[in-house]
């Protein structure tokens, strides 16, 4: 759906009023800032709102937090500053500063936020003493996301297991040191509040959050939310305003609407919003056409991509001969290296600025260049220790880590680029590239000349870039100007709209939305979608609230019959949906006059999820469940699932290590063979030969000789194959994989091979328990005996077992309680 497409019925009375609404909001009507864009015009209104409350904005950012308030300058003029925070010091007393790391350390029986507290995550584990980076997993449910912390429920002074309950925490140290800060600057201790969020932020990661900052004292209906490019664009025109920096977009606003796209690249979030504005005389306007699906790409994930690619090989060359596990790695070791990867991109990043270097190819030119860091403290993993004495990244090392980020932009498969989002924002505005007036860069990951160079070489000549002087600190300054509006005088200088399009699973595999995209927020009037009961005798009816796609479910709306008769069909099933100011669901249906409203939920993820991952992420979610019961020890049969899921989502190196896992556990068991394939498929031959030597010597079989066979040639190889097949002589992948060897030296016995192995695969594929591995095996075996259409029927197999597939059952509703769609309206009523 595009922008305003909405796929609903509204009453022709809502309707006038949301045209109404549309014109108010429209640009170059006065929204009640007329102060924001000329602060001589504050009046007495402004000292006296400033007399009374204290009007605070909080970026609630990834890496760093930042609080500013509302004060008067020296003109009686109201303007926005960043507040100094007080943040506890390890050994005692505090660090004074406007930036504040958005991490808890707990340490000598203290829990610390701020500066020291990120200091601490290169001597402490990540997910048991140290937790950063929460903000980016809230509105999912993995069950005990930390489950080693040593801050267990019943185990402390305070819990954290989840990234909900390092939020909740971080904000109740937050609180304090925010009213300490008022005091200080000598405002009111009654404070008024915005938080802002990544526009694209949806239903359940909001409703987290907000939640969160309930726990903490900062309520929600107090606050609000303000999405950060907005935040950061009404920073940016009252600074133009009061003449701090450049004013050539406020002066383009004042001849004619002007379209802006807001680029936010922070640490874990890249949101970009497409607004339209106008200054027209001393009042200003706006709308927002369009903003980017959510995209969980920042400066962390180019910090990790260095840490993985350049210093962990650096790192583990301190303990030759050490093999970690992909647990190891993405737990143990990226978290230490994150914040000395951090550290060089960022002095990398200066120097380049500082040389006017934008571009990769810039970058190689200087290859040899390189960049120091204070050595990482050494740190013991599995009875090895580990040390980074001299860490050193080049120019060249930093461009081949970049590449994927900022070089050459395919739609359909850079997942990674940051113009990517760029894209989806102006797709959806229904703009093209060259409606556009102009960039406004925030977010400290906006900092790298690379990242905005990549931005806009893909727009055209005449789109100007605006870079600010500081930042990191626009989004809470816009913040609290928000703040100041909307608690003040009730005025939204922007109003948000509504990212992805909410719909409702139907019977079939179809969706109905119930929410269009580019919706106003909030919603003046409830959106009504008409849909219908799908069978006679229908015992419930059962709506699953989705959000961008079917993997992200929201809630579930469940109406039982009123009688042991059930629905009948074409009983008309009524949804209607609003979105609050906050962008929180509020969804309610109706059917023969009963009425429920949803039940929200967290998916496993803020992203597409196949069905494979899917389980894979419920396997994960009762392991942690388990190892947070266990006390770090979980059960062998959680360990064993997670493992079997991870071979199913093709996660191959996450399956080998949970199954050494489960034999670490339980040495009774043996998973060598799995642990062989895996780590085969994964395309670790040395760790994969090894272990097909261990599976060989514990218990020879046809499948421990072939797999030991595939890591060797020659006569040992061949060797191997008469063994397998002399433990099974009808093992199809050694008949295979030794009569092709015989049969391409023209031996009669590998004609023979070939042939029997055709012959046992025909037999599975009559009886159709054939897999996609048998087919391929089949197809050479066959072609090369020359039987063709035999090959052709494995082909045809082969296919169809691409295809098979569609939604899986859910174990949250019932697919037969589905109701249905509206392209299935004709067949159960004439209406």
């Amino acid at each position: 759906l595009t922008p305003g497409a909405a796929h609903a019925e509204v009453s022709s009375s809502s309707s006038e009023q949301s045209r109404v609404d549309r014109e108010d909001r429209s640009p170059g009507r006065i929204t009640g800032g007329d102060w924001l864009i000329d602060p001589d015009r504050a009046g007495t209104q402004v000292g006296k709102a400033l007399a009374s409350q204290a009007f605070v904005g909080i970026d609630f950012g990834t890496s760093t937090t930042v609080v500013s308030a509302v004060t008067l300058d020296g003109k009686g003029r109201p303007q926005a500053e960043p507040l100094i925070i007080e943040q506890p010091a390890v050994l005692g007393g505090t660090i004074r500063h406007h930036l504040v790391n958005t991490v808890l350390a707990w340490k000598r029986d203290v829990l610390l936020f701020g500066q020291d507290a990120y200091r601490l995550r290169q001597e402490l584990y990540e997910g048991r003493q140290v937790f950063s980076s929460f903000k980016m997993r809230l509105g999912v449910d993995l069950g005990p996301a930390y489950p080693e912390t040593a801050l267990a429920k019943g185990q402390g002074p305070v819990s954290i297991e989840s990234p909900q309950d390092a939020t909740r925490e971080f904000f109740r140290q937050l609180v304090p040191a925010i009213d300490a800060a008022l005091a200080e600057t000598g405002l009111p201790q009654d404070r008024r509040v915005a938080v802002t969020v990544p526009a694209a932020f949806e239903a359940n990661q909001r409703r987290d959050l907000a939640d969160c900052l309930a726990a903490a004292g900062l309520p929600v209906d107090q606050s609000g939310f303000i999405d950060e490019p907005n935040a950061a664009f009404l920073s940016h025109i009252h600074h133009a305003a009061r003449g701090i920096e450049g004013s050539e977009l406020m002066a383009l606003m004042r001849k004619r609407p002007t379209r802006v796209l807001v680029y936010d690249f922070g640490a874990g979030t890249c949101d970009v919003s497409v607004l339209e504005v106008a200054a027209a005389g001393q009042r200003f306007g706006s709308r927002n056409l369009a903003i980017s699906r959510f995209t969980a790409l920042g400066g962390d994930d180019i910090d990790r991509a260095l840490a993985r690619e350049v210093l962990m090989p650096r790192l583990l060359a301190s303990v030759p001969g050490f093999e970690p596990t992909q647990r190891d790695i993405d737990e143990r070791l990226l978290p230490r290296l994150q914040p000395t990867a951090e550290r060089l991109k960022i002095a990398a990043v200066q120097w380049m600025a500082d040389r006017d270097l934008s571009t990769v190819e810039e970058m190689r030119a200087r290859a040899a260049t390189s960049f120091s860091d204070q050595p990482v403290p050494p740190f013991r993993l599995r009875d090895s220790s580990l040390r980074l004495e001299s860490p050193t990244v080049t120019l060249g090392e930093l461009a081949n880590v970049l590449e994927p980020f900022v070089g050459t932009y395919d739609p359909a498969r850079s997942t990674l680029h940051v113009f990517g989002p760029v894209d989806n924002a102006i797709a959806k505005s229904g703009l093209v590239p060259k409606d556009l007036d102009a960039v406004l860069f925030i977010g400290g990951s906006a900092q790298n000349p690379a990242v905005r160079a990549a931005v806009m070489e893909r727009l055209p000549s005449g789109v100007r870039a605006i870079v600010p002087r500081d930042l990191r600190t626009h989004v809470s300054i816009g913040a609290a100007l928000h703040s100041f509006g909307y608690h003040a005088f009730r005025s939204d200088f922007i109003r948000p709209i509504v990212p992805e399009p909410i719909f409702v699973l139907t019977r079939g595999g179809g969706r109905e939305p119930i929410v269009p995209a580019g919706a106003e927020v909030p919603t003046r009037d409830r959106f009504v979608t008409r849909l219908h009961v799908a069978r006679d005798g229908q015992p419930a009816v059962e709506l699953p609230i989705c959000v961008s796609n079917e993997s992200k479910l929201l809630g579930l709306l469940r109406v039982p019959a009123p009688s042991g008769t059930g629905f009948s069909k074409g009983e008309e099933v009524l949804v209607s949906a609003a979105v609050t100011r906050d962008k929180l669901l509020d969804v309610e249906a109706r059917v023969a006059g009963h009425a429920v409203r949803a039940d929200l939920m967290n998916p496993l993820a803020n992203q597409e999820l196949s069905q494979a991952e899917t389980r894979l992420l419920e396997a994960k979610q009762a392991f942690n469940q388990a190892l947070l019961a266990g006390r770090g020890k979980p059960s062998v049969a959680a360990v064993v699932a997670y493992a079997a899921a991870a071979r199913e989502a093709q996660a191959w190196e996450t399956a080998a290590d949970m199954y050494q896992a489960a034999e670490r556990l339980d040495p009774s068991r043996d998973f060598a063979i799995n642990i062989t394939f895996a780590y085969a498929m994964a395309g670790r031959r040395d760790l994969a030969r090894k272990w097909a030597a261990i599976a060989h010597e514990r218990q020879p079989s046809a499948v421990t000789a072939f797999n030991l066979s595939c890591s060797l040639d020659g006569a040992e190889k061949e060797r191997l194959l008469r063994e397998a097949l002399r433990h099974d002589p009808a093992y199809a992948p050694a008949l295979l994989a030794l009569g092709q060897r015989l049969h391409g030296r023209g031996q009669a016995e590998g004609t023979d091979m070939l042939d029997r192995c055709a012959e046992r695969l025909e037999r599975a594929l009559d009886g159709r328990e054939m897999d996609a591995g048998e087919c391929r095996m089949l197809i050479t075996a066959a072609e090369a005996t020359g039987r063709h259409a035999l090959s052709g029927r494995a082909r045809a197999r082969l296919s169809k077992l691409g295809t098979v597939g569609g939604r899986r059952g859910s174990a949250v509703f019932d697919d037969d309680n589905l109701v249905a769609g509206a392209d299935a309206t004709a067949l159960v009523t004439d209406r």
